[in-house]
């Protein structure tokens, strides 16, 4: 699900069958929080590494 405000995305969640979700808040939400969960980014940055 994405979350999109002005035109502009906000957030992505995705979810699996088992109920857990994790979260890709996009730069300018990132600018503006501050902190936030990590947990899409460390899963993604992860997935690239793992590309040949």
């Amino acid at each position: 699900m994405t979350v999109t405000i002005d035109g502009k995305q906000f957030t992505r969640s995705r979810w699996d069958m088992g109920g857990d979700t994790v979260t890709d808040f996009s730069p300018a939400v990132k600018s503006q929080l501050g902190t936030w969960d990590t947990r899409y980014d460390d899963e993604q940055e992860e997935w690239l590494r793992s590309r040949p």
